[in-house]
């Protein structure tokens, strides 16, 4: 088995923290009723508060970078990967997610398609710059602490009719006034979830009500193809259903390579919102 290594380090008020290595992880064990210094003697108070026994648990292996996300493989018979941050140990960078992430349902890697199933527990816990994250129906699970101090996050978007699996701790020190963006119908179902339920802005999108017209844009269509006229090449266009789900993501420039089935969707074009019947 692994072997483990157990020292006694002295902090501020003269606590004493057992730190215990061992291959995989680091534990710490203290005192609880010296829980106010653990914040100095560690330097991150914020995720510590209430807790007796700490684990950092390390990867053990290499995570796999794709359009600036970072994913492990969790099942490689089933093809099936979760969200991770970015280095051996969660602390090792804080920085790694920045403005709006739009997580892939399916992600490929090496030439094989990966279902994209679950957020590992602190992925993009104290990612401050992290302003607004969709996440799609794939996603089933979101571990303890994955967003943990995300002081800058604005919007969350979910696509999945099922609440993921969420934790006390998936969303500590996140603003729980900010908008929680469900599908359609599904707005009660959050509401009576638990966790999910300490969010008090929770709305469904349907695409119409939300619509705001931008006369400089104007939107061609032609056999599926879309066209963008009036916007920069690199402007983000965000494709969604009429139930709210993504269905891409890519920039007015390259818009014309994606060719939607006949329907009707929602575009969101540098902050206006346009529906398009093709």
């Amino acid at each position: 088995g692994a072997t483990s290594d157990t020292k006694t380090i002295e902090t501020e008020g003269s606590m004493e923290l057992n730190v215990i290595q061992t291959e995989n992880e680091t534990q710490l064990l203290f005192d609880p009723n010296y829980i106010i210094g653990i914040g100095n003697a560690i330097g991150n108070s914020w995720w510590y508060q209430g807790l007796h026994h700490i684990r950092y648990s390390k990867k053990t292996n290499t995570e796999i970078e794709v359009d600036g996300i970072y994913y492990n493989i969790t099942n490689e018979d089933e093809k099936s990967v979760e969200v991770t941050y970015k280095g051996n140990s969660f602390y090792e960078y804080d920085k790694e997610y920045t403005g709006s992430v739009v997580i892939p349902s399916t992600v490929t890697i090496e030439g094989n398609t990966y279902r994209v199933s679950s957020i590992d527990q602190y992925a993009f816990a104290k990612c401050d710059g992290l302003t607004e994250i969709v996440i799609p129906e794939s996603i089933a699970s979101i571990g303890e602490y994955a967003f943990a101090s995300c002081y800058g996050l604005t919007a969350i978007r979910i696509e999945s009719a099922t609440p993921p699996v969420v934790y006390e701790t998936t969303f500590i020190e996140v603003d729980k006034s900010i908008a929680l963006t469900v599908p359609v119908g599904c707005v009660d179902t959050y509401i009576a979830t638990e966790y999910w339920n300490e969010f008090t802005n929770i709305k469904d999108f349907s695409g119409i009500e939300d619509i705001k017209s931008d006369n400089n844009i104007e939107i061609c269509t032609h056999k599926g193809a879309l066209a963008i006229i009036g916007a920069t090449d690199d402007a983000v266009v965000n494709i969604y259903s009429l139930q709210g789900m993504l269905m891409h993501r890519t920039t007015a420039g390259n818009i014309s390579n994606i060719t939607l089935p006949r329907g009707a969707y929602i575009l969101q074009i540098e902050g206006t919102t346009h529906k398009v019947v093709l």
